[in-house]
């Protein structure tokens, strides 16, 4: 069998097929898998996890009561679609732009792969489980969060070009996650230097694929302040791109 590499000009990335629904608590920050979402070829599909009742304080989405059932629908349930920009609303070409997306009018899925479909006004996240190709190369994309912490006026950020490589570096002494990952421009970088953090429920997996001999992130969108509002969180899109062996388990560790 001939071992994977990586190539200068990555392949396209699908759109996954599968998220882990989590939530997260309000005070102690933790997150928690609530349950899957998934697309098939008869729709979508909505359950909670076994453990999805004895998360303190986690109640019920509205559209799902029944922490048994299992949901289906040709379309995308509410909860998950209102994730999701409406073309009709203003900025939405930008918002688009600013996840490096191709198409105009993105598929839901492409989009919430890329946002997390985070909202300020709840405590959810949606974790894409990504599938290595027939090259055995996964790959995902992520927004680098904490700029506002470490790069306030972004001026580290202003050198970054798209396709410039990006480092990243564990820090286990961060006060808030001993999963913190830093993201930054030059090789180690440390807080001082960096851009921001990998998304903090996407830690778990992405010190995962660290550890893999073959690994290399970049700079897929440049979202700078100058060139019109942008959420902190939406400066920067990265890309990651590893060699994983054949049983290499994803969603074991987007659960750590």
């Amino acid at each position: 069998m001939t071992e994977a590499t990586l190539v200068s000009t990555p392949a396209p990335v699908e759109a996954p097929d599968r998220f882990l629904v989590l939530w997260q608590e309000p005070v102690g920050r933790r997150y928690h898998r609530v349950g899957t979402l998934e697309r098939g070829a008869d729709g979508y599909m909505f359950a909670y996890g076994p453990a999805a009742r004895e998360v303190p304080d986690f109640t019920p989405f509205a559209e799902f009561p029944d922490w048994d059932a299992e949901y289906r629908s040709d379309a995308l349930f509410a909860t998950f679609a209102n994730r999701v920009m409406t073309p009709r609303r203003e900025g939405y070409d930008r918002y688009v732009q600013s996840l490096g997306l191709a198409s105009a009018l993105p598929e839901p899925f492409e989009v919430l792969a890329r946002t997390l479909g985070t909202r300020a006004t709840d405590h959810v996240q949606l974790l894409p489980v990504p599938r290595a190709n027939a090259a055995g190369v996964l790959s995902l994309y992520f927004l680098v969060h904490g700029a506002r912490h470490v790069d306030p006026d972004a001026t580290r950020l202003s050198s970054v070009r798209v396709g410039d490589a990006l480092h990243l570096a564990a820090e286990p002494d961060n006060p808030e996650s001993p999963l913190a990952v830093l993201v930054g421009a030059e090789p180690m970088p440390s807080r001082d230097v960096a851009l921001g953090y990998v998304p903090q429920a996407l830690a778990g997996l992405v010190l995962g694929l660290m550890q893999s001999q073959s690994v290399q992130v970049s700079a897929a969108q440049v979202n700078l302040p100058a060139d019109g509002p942008i959420p902190d969180h939406m400066r920067l899109l990265a890309r990651l791109d590893a060699v994983v062996p054949d049983d290499f388990n994803a969603e074991a560790l987007l659960n750590s």
